[in-house]
């Protein structure tokens, strides 16, 4: 199946605001069944800035959805990039398990992406099946950036 958002924000002077900017934000998510109880997801996030926004609304590379490994917030600017994917299955019963790994980049402008940058990272967990109706899983997940880690227990995939 496919997942996407997609979404064009105005924050202006006009309207209220102390600040001049606008953001396009575009989250995209194929999964593939390859098998009974194997799924491949990969996952594209594309957060970007025009104009001037407050330091807490730059895009974020880290944290628990996207680039774990680091911590949410590590790398921020006005343009974000990332790229991820995931090998899910089912052990037995509840328990399942996943690796994954990533690409991403933040930069000042968009035409400013030139890949020398790029931080990676990669990682694995276990999933156990809270409601397999809703599929709903609690999530355990540890992972390796450049020089940094992160072990994450979340409820829910992270796309």
């Amino acid at each position: 199946g496919y997942y996407l958002e997609a979404s064009y924000q105005y924050f202006g002077k006009s309207l209220g605001s102390g600040f001049e900017y606008s953001k396009i934000f575009i989250d995209a998510v194929k999964y593939l069944r390859i098998y009974e109880h194997h799924i491949i997801a990969i996952n594209f996030v594309s957060d970007n800035t025009i104009g001037n926004p407050p330091f807490n609304q730059l895009a974020l590379l880290g944290g628990t959805k996207r680039m774990r490994g680091y911590y949410e917030g590590r790398f921020r600017d006005k343009n974000m990039l990332i790229m991820q994917a995931e090998y899910r299955t089912s052990f037995f019963g509840r328990l399942g398990g996943t690796i994954f790994g990533g690409i991403g980049e933040v930069t000042d402008h968009w035409v400013n992406y030139n890949f020398k940058n790029v931080k990676y990272s990669y990682g694995a967990g276990l999933r156990v099946v809270l409601d397999k109706k809703e599929k709903i899983n609690l999530r355990l997940d540890f992972a390796f950036g450049q020089n940094t880690q992160g072990l994450y227990l979340t409820i829910g995939e992270a796309f």
